[in-house]
């Protein structure tokens, strides 16, 4: 999605440098882009003759449909998105309508700055235009047929916010699994063999054998493996270890969690894990000590 990604990174962990730095570090054909953009989405808007607002940072923007009642949109949620972005002439760069609403994350997605602004300018339910300078668009690295930092036009839609325990429930629906229980903290428990009332029962103080396999929602597996779990210690995340002591020995069962269970608002170090990540775990408990 949108030629010349820009990570979210740049967005979320330096949100107005581009702003507080303008003066210092742009200059040359960068600084006489900005110019020449403002005087060109200034001309776009008189003669348009509708209502814009202007940011610091030269983005031009309009809410056409308004839902002051509606979430704002964050990290925390994937966006179902629509959205049209043009030159000002009117030549179609990418578009999906809503009748194929794009599911939009903040950490797996990305798109350049201006459109990730645009999208944290509107609640759910809402739609916008926003005109975008080149330098915070495509800048010197166009699609085919777009002049170097020419300013984009980008009509959005939010649809829907959709949060972790959406994307759980949705994941849930889709594969017609059964959920046998649900905690009080969102773990889903969904056994995959029948209960064993003889096996041992797990304590804060056992020492558990089991074979794991870790999986995003997608069902891609991110890690996989038979080690001892020492019970009581925080050896593994709070979701992983809620979901085994429901288990006796010989039993196997899928965990489902949000990220409050797993790896937070931070995700991984190695960022193998995004922030704001749901996870599963099938799980077998071989052993119990």
């Amino acid at each position: 999605m949108m030629k010349n990604k820009k990570s979210w990174v740049i967005l979320l962990a330096l949100p107005f440098i581009l702003g507080s730095c303008l003066g210092k570090f742009i200059e040359g054909d960068v600084e006489k882009s900005i110019k020449d953009n403002e005087k060109e989405i200034d001309a776009y808007v008189a003669k348009s003759g509708e209502p814009y607002i202007k940011t610091d940072l030269k983005i031009y923007y309009q809410i056409t449909q308004e839902n002051p009642g509606g979430r704002a949109t964050g990290v925390a949620y994937d966006l179902d998105i629509n959205y049209k972005l043009s030159t000002l002439d009117g030549k179609v760069i990418e578009q999906k309508v809503q009748s194929d609403s794009t599911r939009f994350s903040f950490f797996l997605s990305k798109g350049f700055e201006g459109f990730l602004r645009a999208l944290f300018t509107l609640k759910e339910g809402e739609k916008g235009v926003f005109l975008i300078p080149g330098y915070l668009a495509y800048q010197d690295s166009p699609p085919a047929g777009v002049p170097n930092w020419a300013v984009i036009r980008a009509d959005i839609e939010v649809v829907k916010l959709v949060s972790e325990d959406d994307r759980i429930d949705e994941y849930v629906f889709k594969k017609k699994l059964t959920v046998n229980e649900k905690t009080a903290s969102g773990l889903r428990i969904i056994r995959l063999n029948a209960e064993n009332p003889t096996g041992t029962a797990i304590t804060d103080k056992s020492v558990v054998n089991l074979k794991y396999d870790g999986k995003f929602l997608t069902e891609k597996s991110f890690n996989a493996g038979t080690f001892d779990l020492n019970m009581g210690v925080g050896q593994v995340v709070a979701g992983f270890e809620e979901g085994v002591k429901k288990l006796k020995t010989g039993e196997k069962a899928r965990f489902v969690f949000p990220s409050s269970l797993g790896y937070g608002t931070t995700g991984t170090q190695d960022g193998k894990i995004p922030p704001y990540t749901p996870l599963m775990f099938d799980i077998e408990i071989v052993s119990v000590k």
